[in-house]
């Protein structure tokens, strides 16, 4: 996680709720990568050790997009001072 990640998940002006999403998101894709990391270290044949692979660089790609959407979400909410009070 990059130091300006690391910031807007503390920053108090981003909503709980965003912050939540996004580590639920980001969760779920390690749970992934750690599953397939385990059946690329079973896998037989080069094929399916190279197809593992691809899947696993989609799934970088996705945190990737994640890490980015959040990014410019949390700004919003920095910028303009915090979250109205309904959305904390």
């Amino acid at each position: 996680m990059n130091d300006e990640l690391k910031e807007l998940v503390l920053n108090d002006s981003v909503p709980a709720s965003l912050v939540g999403d996004f580590c639920r998101k980001v969760k779920a894709l390690a749970d992934k990568a750690e599953k397939l990391s385990s059946a690329m270290n079973k896998a037989q044949s080069f094929s399916e050790s190279l197809g593992l692979t691809g899947r696993m660089f989609l799934i970088q790609e996705e945190r990737a997009k994640a890490e980015e959407a959040f990014i410019k979400e949390a700004r919003k909410y920095v910028k303009k001072g915090g979250a109205d009070d309904e959305e904390k």
